[in-house]
């Protein structure tokens, strides 16, 4: 699913297009009506390096199938939407047609991309030979659109069962995953995801594989996920920050009694994380309410923490604050390369 991604649809385009592998595989695209010329640049894309092989179209959506012209395993699917599913949420059944017909599934977002040409076989190699596995991924590299420089650090680490993704929190990049589609057919009959109105469909999705089967962690870059200002994971609201933050533990919540696992800390994690995006908030620009609940959360909860007593102090006083928070970024420039 993408939208209003034209600058950088290409790249993932290109990135399943370079997977190299024995098998068939099919990129499903489903454009949610761009507004910004996105499907102009699919469409482009398409009828230059594919042979078109089959249309479509219904009251929802142009459809497009076809074969790449020199990757003979790699197809494209592309649905382009007629209007705006993502408030409407209709049940519309984009791909099942390819979906009904393959075994595993990988997922990419529109503003990322693959950059191993491997990645597919990979994955797929270590699913066939071990079959208690049901999912793996990979390490990423973290691409920061503003300043266009790369984190020095690789994000994805190894996960250490249910427990650790519940109470340490997810370290699984989605756009590295490659997992048995069995199962996630297993995962939207039992837990009905559709039903909890969770913000995010990841995390609880890996949290589930994590319960019933194992997830390996393959050590290697496969992908570059992209940081950009005003995306669904890192809006610029702050209000909408707190929804996703308040979704995700109530993710934790769920699964932690749905599988009887005691998880002590909870209420501790959910404040720390809410006044982190206070935080992150104030070391952009200084606003006095906003420093007041983070003050108020502080107190509470943290006014032991080293850290995040320094914080607390030096937010009484705006000027103050700017200073240290220019230190502070000065500081974290230097996480670039």
């Amino acid at each position: 699913m993408t939208f209003n991604h034209h600058a950088y649809i290409e790249d993932a385009m290109n990135g399943f297009c370079i997977q190299k592998t024995n098998f068939p595989f099919v990129c499903i695209i489903v454009d949610d009506a761009s507004t910004d010329g996105e499907q102009e640049v699919i469409k482009k894309y398409f009828d230059t390096n594919f042979d078109l092989s089959e249309t479509g179209e219904t009251d929802n959506y142009v459809m497009t199938f076809g074969r790449h012209k020199t990757n003979e395993n790699c197809y494209f699917a592309v649905l382009y939407l007629k209007y705006n599913h993502y408030r409407k949420k209709p049940k519309l059944p984009y791909f099942a047609k390819w979906y009904n017909n393959s075994k595993y599934v990988a997922l990419c977002e529109g503003d990322d991309y693959w950059i191993d040409e491997r990645k597919l076989q990979m994955q797929v190699d270590f699913l066939e030979e071990n079959e208690e596995y049901g999912m793996c991924y990979t390490k990423v590299r973290q691409f920061v659109q503003k300043y266009n420089k790369f984190f020095k650090q690789s994000f994805g680490e190894t996960i250490d069962g249910f427990e650790d993704l519940l109470k340490n929190g997810n370290r699984i990049p989605t756009l590295t995953v490659c997992y048995r589609k069995n199962i996630e057919e297993k995962y939207r009959e039992e837990i009905q995801p559709s039903t909890h109105c969770w913000l995010m469909g990841d995390y609880p999705m890996w949290l589930y594989y994590a319960q019933i089967s194992k997830i390996k962690f393959l050590d290697f870059e496969s992908s570059v996920y992209r940081i950009l200002d005003n995306s669904a994971c890192h809006s610029l609201d702050i209000e909408r920050q707190i929804e996703i933050i308040k979704s995700f533990f109530e993710i934790k919540k769920f699964f932690s009694i749905y599988y009887n696992v005691i998880y002590s800390t909870y209420e501790i994690d959910y404040n720390k994380a809410v006044t982190d995006i206070y935080l992150s908030f104030l070391k952009v620009s200084y606003n006095e309410k906003e420093a007041k609940v983070f003050r108020m959360k502080m107190k509470n909860i943290f006014s032991k923490n080293i850290k995040y007593f320094f914080y607390y102090v030096f937010s009484y006083n705006v000027i103050t604050w700017t200073l240290l928070m220019k230190v502070v970024n000065l500081l974290a420039s230097t996480k670039y390369r």
